[in-house]
């Protein structure tokens, strides 16, 4: 296509007998102006290259963009193998520079999102990625993580965003070169499968056939109660802002924020049909059926959509049952019961620490914050001025299974002793329900309480007569006595474990 071009400049510039006139200079201004047409001709034909080149790479892509596929399984996902564990509700700030991985995350993101990854625990990182005793076996649980911003830097290196969404589980290896990838299906928590069971049930009654046998009604059950989790859990994080922006300053690294109060009431229906729309699909698939196999009665809708009683997702309201109940049977206590009772723990140790230090309630990150509830009747054990006058915001509007959720995992940044182990975080991480994770996490806070009651009851037997009046060991009324001189000089102690 450049060639006569090129001819034709040839022709007018190196072949002119008589040369540039001498006046104007005309052979000097053609010269440069065909050269330009000739490269952007060239360029031209550089640009429709890489456009086919892209589009036969699209072809050869695999499925991960595949809007049909069920909401729980994600086929042929990319692995982020690395020497500590991910844990959902988290947020990393990652620093790609291992060749296998920026090309992993390059070939990702030129997919469209959601960008979805899993990481998987590895121990000694990429040096054992070609090791058969560390080899990846189906039925190992990974975090599904999710790229939410990335800014490639002038080495090479990727700076990425990410949240942590949920839990996944191997189910086959499809792949080890250029880098690992292994079909992946969501892990849900016994409460995720238990809150979306009815919906379900009702989409794999209405479209199998009479004649389905029932081995095959429960495998269609469980699809689809999984694809309804999975899809909730994924709907919600997309109602958040990015943890990073997508421009290339890097200054402003915000806070990942929750969905804001207003926005819950649109954004829980939003996701009510999202999930009964998963369940739909996937009992579809798991009984065989087509999209358009699904008959519809006179004027009824199509079958197999069945709507989502909110119930939990609604936005909490104060009043809750007292944490109290907890104490009485650990078995069968209420999860909204042991959400309280840990909230009222945390804030007892934190009104604790704060008599050792000057610390207060606020001082707690706001990503935790966020996830505290509305105070039970009768209100908290501890009286705190920055609660009870309403200064930390207002109580958290995620609904209560997203909210307690989170906090079983988010929780456990206050508390190192609990996941200061890759073993301990492993552990963590194939617990099947958020009660185990919330009653681990309120008996490690009840040990540090009675820990700080017992230190501050020290303090006051070896400095008596600095309580004020008869002042119990570490109570409040002792504020206006002289402080205690701090062991070590000014320099103050150190924090108790974990807060």
């Amino acid at each position: 296509m450049c060639l006569p071009l090129l001819v034709l400049c040839s022709a007018v510039v190196g072949l002119n007998p008589q040369g540039p006139h001498p006046a104007n200079g005309r052979g000097a201004r053609v010269a440069p102006r065909c050269a330009a047409r000739c490269a952007t001709a060239a360029d031209d034909d550089s640009s429709e290259l890489v456009r086919q080149r892209a589009q036969l790479n699209a072809l050869f892509r695999d499925d991960r963009a595949d809007s049909s596929r069920c909401a729980h399984k994600f086929p042929s996902l990319p692995l982020w193998r690395v020497q500590w564990v991910s844990l959902p509700a988290y947020n990393e700030v990652l620093n790609v520079h291992v060749p296998h991985y920026t090309h992993m995350f390059t070939e990702l993101m030129s997919t469209p999102q959601p960008w979805y990854y899993g990481s998987f625990y590895l121990e000694g990182g990429s040096r054992n990625l070609d090791s058969d005793a560390h080899a990846l076996q189906p039925g190992e649980v990974g975090t599904l993580s999710e790229v939410v911003s990335a800014i490639p830097l002038d080495d090479g290196r990727l700076l990425l965003a990410a949240r942590h969404v949920g839990r996944v589980v191997v189910e086959a290896v499809t792949s080890t070169l250029p880098f690992q990838s292994a079909d992946c299906a969501y892990y849900a928590d016994e409460e995720e499968r238990e809150l979306f069971d009815d919906i379900a049930t009702e989409a794999a009654a209405l479209l199998a056939p009479d004649s389905a046998e029932l081995e095959i009604l429960d495998d269609a059950v469980h699809e689809a109660t999984h694809a309804a989790a999975a899809a909730a859990a994924c709907a919600w994080a997309s109602r958040e802002r990015p943890l990073m922006p997508r421009t290339g300053d890097v200054s402003p690294l915000s806070q990942l924020a929750l969905v804001a109060a207003e926005e819950v009431e649109r954004a829980t229906a939003w996701i009510a049909e999202t999930a009964a729309a998963a369940a739909n699909q996937a009992a579809r698939r798991s009984l065989g059926l087509r999209d358009d196999d699904a008959d519809c009665s006179d004027g009824d809708e199509q079958l197999g959509a069945p709507e989502l009683e909110l119930g939990e997702y609604a936005p909490p309201v104060s009043g809750e049952p007292s944490w109290r109940e907890w104490q009485q049977d650990e078995e069968g206590i209420e999860l909204q019961a042991l959400e309280l009772a840990l909230w009222n723990e945390l804030i007892g140790t934190w009104a604790l620490a704060g008599k050792l230090e000057s610390i207060d309630v606020r001082q707690l990150p706001s990503e935790i914050l966020a996830l505290m509830p509305p105070p039970p009747e009768g209100g908290w054990d501890q009286r705190l001025p920055s609660l009870d006058g309403g200064t930390i915001g207002a109580p958290c509007v995620l609904p209560g299974p997203v909210r307690r959720a989170r906090a079983s995992y988010l929780l456990t940044a206050l508390l190192p002793e609990l996941v200061e182990s890759a073993e301990q975080r492993i552990n963590l991480l194939h617990t099947r329900d958020v009660r185990s994770r919330l009653l681990l996490i309120t008996r490690e806070l009840e040990r540090q309480r009675k820990v700080l009651a017992a230190v501050l009851a020290l303090r006051g037997a070896m400095a008596p007569g600095q309580g004020g009046d008869g002042a119990a060991p570490g109570s409040a009324s002792g504020a206006d006595g002289p402080k205690p001189q701090r062991p070590g000089g000014d320099k103050p102690p150190s924090r108790p474990s974990g807060l």
